[in-house]
Order: C-alpha cells, then sequence, then structure tokens
C-alpha cells in the first residue's frame, strides 16, 4: 500500500521529495517550511496524515474510531 501512495507523489511535479521511514512513515515535501506526513500500520490498519506548514500542523486526518459517524 504505501509503495503505491510514494509512485503517486514521486510523479506530481509540486512534490520535491518523498522521504520513506521505518516501512510506516512517509514525508512529502512541497517546500521547506511545507510538507504532509503519512502514517500506516499495516497491523491494525491505523492510518493518518497531517500538513505541517513552519513546524506547525494545520490539517490532519485520520481513520480513528472517534469519526465513526463521519
Amino acid at each position: 500500500m504505501l509503495d503505491k501512495i510514494i509512485n503517486i507523489l514521486e510523479s506530481r511535479s509540486t512534490i520535491k521529495k518523498v522521504l520513506f521511514f521505518e516501512n510506516t512513515k512517509i514525508r512529502a515535501e512541497y517546500s521547506d517550511n511545507l510538507f504532509i506526513d503519512i502514517y500506516y500500520n499495516p497491523d491494525n490498519n491505523r492510518y493518518d496524515a497531517s500538513l505541517i506548514f513552519d513546524n506547525e500542523r494545520v490539517l490532519g486526518w485520520d481513520n480513528a474510531p472517534h469519526h465513526y459517524k463521519v
């Protein structure tokens, strides 16, 4: 699953660099101060993603059960 996400991100011209950490985390860098972090745990199928700007999380989403009605 992460390989597919990495391939998609690497094909985007707006993304400068895609990094892969510890088989669970991807970072897609748009600029020095703007990036997206994506985390996936295949053991429990949990994922989350965060948009980071100037070292602050501006947006985040996940599949945690506390949003089961959304």
